[in-house]
């Protein structure tokens, strides 16, 4: 946009210098200089056209170019995008699967370690158990003797004081 409006300028530029070119050259001359001043004019009034006829073809393929040059590009930076986010999407599924194969082996671990413990309790349990049992069969068996010492003694001497009153 900038070269274009520099391009005007400069024609415009170059117009007024013919036509004060062409003032001053009718004011010095007689009329048959007149005349080739004129033509002189002329000439350089098709070379201008010519020029500024060339100047908007070359301006129109420019502006063509830059077209297609940002259409080439958009689709260029569209495709990296696809390939990149192909790219991430598939990064994300393996993370993702590293991940759940992480956990997957920690919840198979822990159950293995839960289910050990689980062994290990039940195991304590019944080990707590049987030593609570032997114990209380122990206190069964001592507190019998002594119920059964108590008793032999009272009934001993119940004997004996109803064998004494007789």
């Amino acid at each position: 946009m900038l070269e274009t409006n520099a391009l005007w300028l400069i024609l415009i530029g170059i117009a007024l210098e013919l036509i004060l070119l062409l003032i001053v050259l009718i004011k010095q001359h007689s009329s048959q200089e007149q005349e080739q001043t004129a033509q002189k004019f002329l000439d350089y009034e098709k070379r201008l056209d010519k020029n500024e006829l060339s100047l908007r073809d070359e301006f129109g393929r420019n502006r063509e170019e830059i077209r297609q040059s940002s259409k080439d590009s958009r689709e260029e930076l569209n495709t990296v995008f696809i390939n990149f986010s192909s790219l991430l999407e598939g990064k994300l599924r393996a993370i993702l699967e590293s991940v759940n194969n992480s956990a997957r082996v920690n919840r198979e671990e822990l159950s293995a370690a839960l289910e050990k413990m689980r062994g290990t309790v039940e195991k304590k349990l019944l080990d707590i158990q049987n030593e609570n049992s032997a114990r209380l069969e122990k206190m069964r068996e001592t507190v019998d003797e002594k119920l059964h010492k108590t008793l032999e003694t009272r009934l001993g001497e119940s004997f004996k004081l109803v064998s004494e009153r007789l």
